[in-house]
């Protein structure tokens, strides 16, 4: 994994390992099932909302465009190829669906943030 992932930084798509960690995460914490997102889908499907591929894009972009996309797939099923395709995605195979998100700025301290966005059981963890 530890290679997988550093070749995927050296292609500049860590826009989209940010945006599918935190989709996963949320994810499992609404579900209990942890799944893995497809990043190539990210890759491939999301220029329209300004993403350039594999040379970099907004993980606010990739959170909007699985928002309007009502999903993402799996990463077995849309697996991660370190290049730009053409878009495959299919609704049938959707893992995860992304119903908005909050930006925090910096100034906000997480205790603050957490306080605002999450859910007592993640609150308790964060205090702890």
């Amino acid at each position: 994994m530890f290679c997988l992932f550093s070749l995927r930084l050296e292609n500049s798509i860590i826009y989209c390992l940010l945006q599918t960690g935190a989709l996963e995460g949320a994810h499992f914490r609404k579900t209990g099932r942890l799944v893995s997102l497809s990043e190539q889908q990210l890759i491939d499907c999301s220029s329209k909302y300004g993403n350039k591929g594999c040379h970099g894009g907004l993980v606010d972009q990739a959170f909007t465009y699985i928002r309007d996309n009502k999903g993402i797939d799996k990463e077995d099923t849309y697996p991660y190829e370190a290049a730009d395709d053409t878009c495959r995605y299919r609704p049938a195979d959707k893992a995860a669906t992304d119903k908005g998100y909050h930006d925090i700025k910096p100034s906000i301290t997480l205790k603050s943030a957490v306080r605002l966005f999450c859910s007592e059981s993640v609150k308790s963890w964060v205090y702890c």
